[in-house]
């Protein structure tokens, strides 16, 4: 609802999926790079080539930082174990909240209990396999209720195996998502949940 990419969808021209093709003519660059975060205008994990970027990465840049940022829906155990043994460094994960009425005010169609459950599953899989990484990072955007229940999730985001909470500002969206965005929220209540 808040995504500012959802017109880009849209568009004819735009490129549903970037190919192999594409992405080994970056493969130069990733040479001299620190990090390499895999995001942008979608679900990284639609693109089926994925694992196989991240290991032409590797391939050219052994110590590369490896992110990816998902709405977590995709995340199987399979796939859980390939990012362990490709060493994701970090998966970045969007919830923001820990009711399906509040997540889903911001991210419509999203399973909330499926995709808390597939975190515990990473987390499954990397203690089986004794690996800290991928570290597991939320992106807890604010708006449309989502702050009064960030108590709660700090509260459940151990178990979930989450090591990062990044609390972000809603950018675009409704007025309803002004009004309650992180600064009026937090002059609502003088910054209780946030603390």
């Amino acid at each position: 609802k808040m995504c500012p990419y959802l017109d880009v969808h849209d568009a004819a021209t735009y490129d549903q999926e970037m190919s192999e093709e594409t992405f080994t003519t970056l493969l130069p660059s990733l040479r001299w790079l620190p990090s390499l975060h895999l995001s942008g205008s979608g679900e990284p994990f639609f693109n089926r080539n994925v694992i196989r970027f991240i290991e032409m990465a590797r391939a050219v840049n052994p110590r590369i930082e490896v992110d990816i940022t998902t709405n977590g829906t995709l995340l199987t155990e399979r796939l859980a174990r390939e990012l362990v043994r490709v060493r994701v460094t970090r998966l970045v994960v969007s919830i923001d909240g820990v009711s399906e009425k509040t997540v889903g005010a911001i991210r419509i169609g999203i399973n909330l209990p499926k995709v808390l459950a597939n975190l515990k599953v990473l987390a499954a899989v990397k203690h089986e396999l004794g690996k800290a990484e991928p570290i597991v990072r939320v992106n807890y955007m604010v708006g449309y209720g989502s702050y009064q229940e960030l108590p709660d999730f700090i509260s459940a985001a151990k178990s979930l195996g989450v090591a990062e909470v990044n609390v972000l500002e809603v950018l675009t969206g409704t007025e309803e998502a002004f009004e309650d965005n992180l600064l009026n929220s937090i002059a609502r209540d003088g910054g209780r949940a946030l603390r």
